[in-house]
């Protein structure tokens, strides 16, 4: 049997599936040319992900700990449940 998806492989589905890496995906952030804006200077803005993707339940929830640990404001994260919105 076989599935094919763009599915994370974590540590907790390694547990239940045998995994084979295929392709390796990242994370883009988009903005608005001629801006400073990015990863490292994101606090205290709102940031749109789409639902369950690793940007949604690792990336950006770190991220935003990682401003408050700094004494920043968090970010404000917006989850988009499809495509269309």
């Amino acid at each position: 049997d076989l599935g094919m998806s763009s599915v994370t492989d974590t540590k907790e589905r390694e547990e239940l599936v045998d995994f084979v890496t295929y392709f390796q995906a990242g994370t883009q952030w988009a903005r608005r040319p001629g801006t400073a804006l990015g990863p490292a200077t994101a606090f205290g803005l709102t940031v749109g992900v789409a639902e369950g993707t690793l940007q949604a339940t690792e990336e950006l929830p770190g991220k935003s700990d990682q401003c408050s640990a700094a004494g920043m404001p968090p970010i404000d994260m917006v989850v988009f449940k499809s495509q269309d919105e």
